[in-house]
């Protein structure tokens, strides 16, 4: 007489793979890791920090001058010494330059109009009232230039 074995049912899974708890041991890993070095992702060095900020503000110089020169009207870039800060032509976004940065700006006296609030003014022609903006972060200075006959900006200093 054939018996018929019956048929085989799942194997109960009571535990877990050794793949599965190789990749949770990994993610586990990689997450501390990312913890242990997060504070020094965020904190740059300062000559990253020098670096950034004389970009930013050279870019913004450069996006004023082709507006003044579009729109065919004079276009202000204004810095604010004592908050240590720059604005946008439009004065809708002011950044402020980190503690212990210090920005210095050399203009044209009609660019000024009081202790706080002086700019470089950029011409309809890309002229401008031309001026030189000096950047210090810890050892680290910078200036960005900006030629009063043609607008045109350039940054000293700037490292590799």
């Amino acid at each position: 007489m054939i018996t018929a074995f019956p048929e085989r049912s799942e194997p109960d899974e009571a535990g877990f793979s050794l793949v599965e708890l190789l990749v949770v041991l990994s993610i586990i890993a990689l997450v501390a890791a990312v913890a242990a070095y997060a504070p020094l992702i965020r904190k740059a060095s300062p000559t990253a920090e020098l670096r950034t900020h004389a970009l930013r503000i050279a870019t913004g110089l450069r996006v004023a001058r082709a507006a003044a020169i579009r729109q065919g009207r004079e276009i202000a870039f204004h810095f604010d010494a004592q908050k240590n800060a720059w604005a946008s032509p439009s004065g809708s976004k002011v950044t402020h330059l980190p503690i212990g940065m210090t920005l210095k700006l050399d203009t044209a006296r009609a660019a000024i109009r009081d202790a706080t609030d002086a700019g470089l003014v950029f011409f309809h022609d890309g002229s401008s009232t031309g001026g030189r903006i000096g950047l210090s972060y810890g050892s680290g200075r910078m200036t960005i230039n900006v030629a009063w006959i043609n607008g045109a900006v350039s940054i000293d200093g700037l490292p590799p």
